[in-house]
């Protein structure tokens, strides 16, 4: 990997790790908008599922409580006052309790809370029989409508409140259940995140310390090699490390082969200036024997030349 890594152009070497860095904030984004939609669906849920589902099931058990009071008190001495008001009371609580069960059903809650909403639905058509049949003894027969009232209407009316019970338990259990897988997705999400997060930081930091590592040591070799030749003090037999084969390896190569040119040609420049100097040498050599020639013969003529007549 870190071959490859050498060997690839300045362009990837740059454009990877963005790419990368980009990768992962794609990957965070899109884990943050998913973590959204899964507590969005948690809460439209809870919202419009299972609180107005509890909210039925404890509506529906206040109105058959009310309508089991309103049969009570036409046991009542003083019953008789009230009695159009108590039965329009009880009637108009049991079509309630009646409705707002039928309406919880229709939220399709589960094959067990559907199994309770039809043992309800047959006691509590068998309730309202009794109770009915309370209210009618209660104007003539005060005696017969109490017992009936405490013995099967209390039992029908408990058999129906139980099945409401069980009701709210599922409803209750399932808006929990709701709930914590809510809370554990939002715990995943956030462990997800945090893993990104610091995959991210160490591939800032591994950018940070690798790029310049690949990039700028073979630049300040190669600077410094140059450096060296322009000053004279360079070795032009020592040749430059080559590491990889990106722009910077081709640039160190070439500077090779251009070494290896040089050097050739240097020697040739020094071979030259050589023989020159070594030419001007003789040559001045040659001048100065020349000259002591002539100095001597000079001296010669002038001593067996003749003197001159006064």
């Amino acid at each position: 990997m870190s071959r490859f890594f050498a060997d690839i152009g300045l362009r990837w070497k740059i454009t990877l790790p963005i790419a990368f860095l980009a990768l992962l904030l794609v990957l965070m984004g899109w884990s943050g908008m998913r973590g959204i939609d899964q507590v969005t669906e948690s809460s439209t849920q809870l919202t419009k599922r299972y609180l107005p589902a509890i909210s039925l099931l404890l509506n529906a058990d206040r109105d058959l409580y009310q309508a089991f009071v309103a049969e009570r008190s036409l046991l009542d001495d003083h019953a008789h006052e009230h009695l159009t008001a108590l039965g329009a009371s009880h009637e108009e609580n049991t079509k309630q309790a009646y409705d707002r069960v039928q309406q919880y059903a229709a939220m399709q809650p589960g094959t067990e809370a559907l199994a309770l909403v039809s043992q309800f639905n047959d006691n509590f058509a068998k309730w309202q029989q009794v109770s009915r049949r309370v209210m009618e003894l209660s104007v003539g027969d005060m005696e017969a409508a109490s017992t009936l009232s405490f013995g099967d209407s209390e039992r029908l009316f408990e058999t129906l409140r139980d099945s409401i019970d069980k009701l709210g338990e599922l409803e209750d259990q399932a808006s929990h259940r709701e709930g914590d897988a809510a809370i554990d997705n939002g715990r995943e999400m956030g462990m997800h995140q945090g893993a990104i997060l610091l995959i991210g930081l160490l591939g800032c930091i591994l950018v940070v310390v690798a790029l310049p590592l690949v990039v700028l040591r073979p630049m300040r070799r190669l600077l410094s090699r140059v450096e060296q030749i322009a000053e004279g003090d360079g070795d032009l037999k020592t040749r430059l490390e080559v590491r990889s084969a990106d722009e910077l390896g081709q640039l160190g190569s070439a500077f090779n082969r251009f070494l290896d040119k040089l050097q050739p040609l240097i020697a040739e420049v020094g071979r030259v200036t050589g023989e020159v100097d070594a030419a001007a040498r003789a040559m001045a050599s040659m001048a100065a024997t020349n000259d002591q020639l002539i100095s001597s013969e000079q001296r010669r003529w002038i001593k067996s030349a003749p003197p001159r007549p006064k």
